[in-house]
Formats: structure tokens, C-alpha cells, sequence
């Protein structure tokens, strides 16, 4: 994984050079000509994915303000200004558990969609969650035709199954982000003890590991409808003026903020379950942050001196 950690040292350099030129030109100091010859030769990080699934209108639940409106928003800015490979999305009544499983299953090894470990994968939930007691850690997303039955709970997607199919998938680079009630079921009682502060220093590090992540609305609790968290992550992710953000800087971000506004608490750390829970960042590229670091084709002149 030694490539990927020079295309990103490569980008420390041309990040720190890019904004402090207001020409479409780089100025890469001699010494450094050799990494970034090497990053360009070796394989870059792979696809960009981004799985967008917003239930409002329920077939048996009763309907929720927002999150389709609100992912419609997030989308908007996400695929505007972030570089993704491919959208995939489920509203309403087409987000039903068999559609949200196949398309999951769609990613898995030996699939004709499957991930490679260098892609990337992003998920982002908004709808009814359920905890299956107040007293129990078994969390669920509530497809658009689950059932409104707690004893039968059919077509309940579990945290157990959910965690199953993601950790067939072979991408070492996948992000949950659920706007929904009791999702912080998602997330393990590990530590993760990346360093945000100094994110342009230790990312180069923390990305060559595995990463499954989940950023949650809430804890362990029933959020509001419409979402204030779902209006501050898009918020962050539209300010960003780098070439580059992770997601811990957002939750970081916006944390404080929605615990004074709401009342409710924000978490963030490893898929509880994963296979890979290592100190690892998931990162989004902005356009032009793509095109600097990975796109031979840049209109960025790049000069050694």
C-alpha cells in the first residue's frame, strides 16, 4: 500500500503549494520529483461510490418530513463539488429491503459490481430507525415496506445484516452515515483514535489502512424528523475550500454545534462487528482535488525547481 501513501504525500505538497498561488501552475520543490513520479506510475486510489437511500412516505410507518428533500440537497452538493464515479439511489417506495440488499450485494468479490479495495464506498441512510427494545443494542433501518409489527419485524433491516454484507465487500474504504433513530446500534465500543487536529500530517498514514466507519445523527435515542444534522453535514461539505475533507474533520465540525441546537449527540467510530477496524480516515476529493492529484489529463502545469 506504499503507492497509495506516496499519492497522498504527493497531495500534502501540491495542497500546501496550490493555496498559496492564485496561478493554475505548481511549483513542486526539486527534492520531491521523484515521489510524485512514483505516485503518477503506481495504481491511484480507485472508484468513488456514493449509495444514497431517503424513505419519507412509508408503506406502513408513518411518513417522516425531510429526508428526501434533504438527501436530494446533500446529492446536490456532494456530486457537484466532490468527485464520485457512481450515484446510486433509493427514494420512497423503491427503497425497500430487497432493493437495498441486492444493491449491497451488487458490491460484494465476485460480483459483475464488485468493489476493489483501493474503491471507495459511501452510504447514507435517512428514514425511520428502530431499536428493538429501549434496553436492547439490536438496532434496525426501516426500509420503506417493513413491517410496523416489533414482534415479527419483517423486512426490519438488522445492524447484524447490514454489518454481514458490508464486510463481503471488498473496498477498504467504507463510510455509513445514518440519519436515523437509535443509529449509534452501528457503531462498536472501540476507540478511534485518529488525530483530526493534525489530519494534513497523519492522513497520509491513517488512509492506507482498512476504514468502515459509521457518523451517526444521534446515539442511542430518537431524533427529529427534519434534520438539523442532515443541514450542517451538507453545510460542511459545501464550505470546504481543500482539494480534500475527512470525514472526521465534519463530525468534528458540526458535533458541538448540534448538541447546543438539539440536544443530540453525534457519534462517529467503527462499524461495530467490522472486519476492519483499524485507525484508518475516509476521505471525500472535491473535483478539482481529483484532477490535481490523479487526473494525468490536469490543465495544472506542474514544475520542478
Amino acid at each position: 500500500m506504499k503507492k497509495v501513501l506516496f499519492c497522498f504525500l504527493t497531495g500534502t505538497i501540491i495542497y500546501l503549494m496550490l493555496f498559496s498561488n492564485e496561478s493554475r501552475g505548481i511549483v513542486i520543490r526539486q527534492g520531491f520529483k521523484e515521489e510524485y513520479n512514483q505516485a503518477i506510475e503506481n495504481s491511484l486510489p480507485g472508484k468513488q461510490y456514493l449509495f444514497i437511500i431517503a424513505i419519507e412516505n412509508y408503506q406502513y410507518w408513518p411518513s417522516i418530513r425531510g429526508p428526501v428533500k434533504e438527501a436530494l440537497g446533500l446529492k446536490k452538493v456532494i456530486v457537484s463539488k466532490y468527485h464520485f464515479d457512481e450515484v446510486k439511489e433509493l427514494y420512497n417506495e423503491n427503497a425497500t429491503k430487497e432493493a437495498i440488499r441486492n444493491y449491497l450485494i451488487s458490491f460484494q468479490a465476485g460480483r459483475e459490481n464488485q468493489l476493489k479495495e483501493n474503491d471507495s464506498l459511501l452510504i447514507y441512510f435517512s428514514g425511520h430507525g428502530q431499536s428493538y427494545t429501549e434496553e436492547s443494542w439490536n438496532g434496525y433501518w426501516i426500509p420503506y415496506n417493513a413491517d410496523i409489527d416489533i414482534n415479527s419485524r419483517a423486512y426490519w433491516f438488522s445492524n447484524s445484516e447490514l454489518t454481514g454484507l458490508i464486510n463481503k465487500i471488498k473496498s477498504n474504504h467504507i463510510l455509513i452515515v445514518s440519519d436515523s433513530c437509535y443509529a449509534s446500534t452501528l457503531i462498536s465500543n472501540g476507540y478511534d483514535s485518529d488525530n483530526s487536529e493534525n489530519i494534513q500530517n497523519t492522513f497520509p498514514e491513517i488512509y492506507n489502512r482498512c476504514s468502515k466507519k459509521v457518523l451517526t445523527s444521534g446515539g442511542f435515542e430518537k431524533v427529529p424528523g427534519k434534520s438539523e444534522f442532515a443541514r450542517l453535514f451538507t453545510l460542511e461539505l459545501e464550505k470546504n475550500k481543500k482539494p480534500w475533507i475527512e470525514i472526521k474533520e465534519i463530525y468534528m465540525a458540526i458535533r458541538f454545534n448540534l448538541i447546543e441546537t438539539t440536544g443530540y449527540f453525534p457519534e462517529y467510530g467503527y462499524l461495530n462487528n467490522s472486519n476492519c477496524n483499524s485507525p484508518a480516515s475516509f476521505i471525500l476529493f472535491t473535483h478539482e482535488g481529483w484532477n490535481i492529484l490523479f487526473n494525468t489529463k490536469s490543465t495544472y502545469n506542474i514544475t520542478f525547481q
